[in-house]
């Protein structure tokens, strides 16, 4: 809560985070034992030799934001984890064809009706308005929506997905009834209800994940 109200250009806003976070910790190493956790893990109560906790609310910090876990007791191999990040930035860093429509403040609804999308090619380059297509003429520049997916048309998307420094920006409206909070935490954490309207429903909100 305290990333998002920070700086919300850089970390996201309530139920879109825009951050992964990676824990080095005092949890017990993989197998092999340079391989960090994986985001598809579970949460782990062991401890390496050495370790003073397991850092669980670190740990529930890497999952709910895709982050890799490390043992921090592995201190002559910590080049594992950090070329593993790495590699995880250059892949998410590019451009792909389909979008999913971004998330709204907590009680509000996207109206797909409302899209706009812009396209910059470069940094330092004016962004463009990318017209918005159908099916049926969805060939040359320009998106269309299926569902709850941007699908970027032929031309843009041959040339999103071979940019290296490319930018697309999504503006969508929302509506909808403000939040009411049932209580000051995320009590159900199956019934796609955000309870402490912080942005974040059932196992995406850390409280989920004990």
């Amino acid at each position: 809560a305290a990333l998002l109200a920070l700086t919300p250009a850089q970390f996201g806003r309530p139920g879109a985070r825009d951050y992964i976070f990676h824990a080095i910790v005092g949890l017990a190493a993989n197998a092999p034992p340079n391989a960090p956790w994986l985001p598809t893990d579970p949460l782990l109560n062991n401890k390496c030799p050495g370790g003073v906790e397991p850092g669980l609310e670190y740990q529930r910090l890497s999952l709910v934001t895709g982050g890799l876990r490390y043992p921090v007791c592995n201190f002559d191999s910590y080049d594992a984890v950090f070329v593993a990040a790495a590699q995880g930035i250059i892949t998410q860093a590019r451009l792909t064809c389909e979008i999913a429509i971004p998330g709204v403040p907590s009680g509000q609804t996207a109206d797909p009706t409302t899209i706009g999308l812009q396209y910059i090619s470069a940094p330092g380059a004016a962004a463009r308005a990318v017209p918005k297509r159908t099916a049926t003429n969805c060939e040359g520049d320009g998106f269309m929506v299926v569902g709850n997916t941007i699908k970027l048309c032929a031309a843009l998307c041959a040339e999103a997905e071979a940019s290296e420094s490319g930018e697309l920006l999504v503006v969508v409206g929302c509506g909808g009834e403000p939040c009411v909070p049932s209580g000051p935490f995320e009590t159900q954490c199956s019934d796609g209800i955000d309870d402490d309207c912080d942005g974040f429903i059932d196992r995406r909100d850390v409280e989920c994940l004990q």
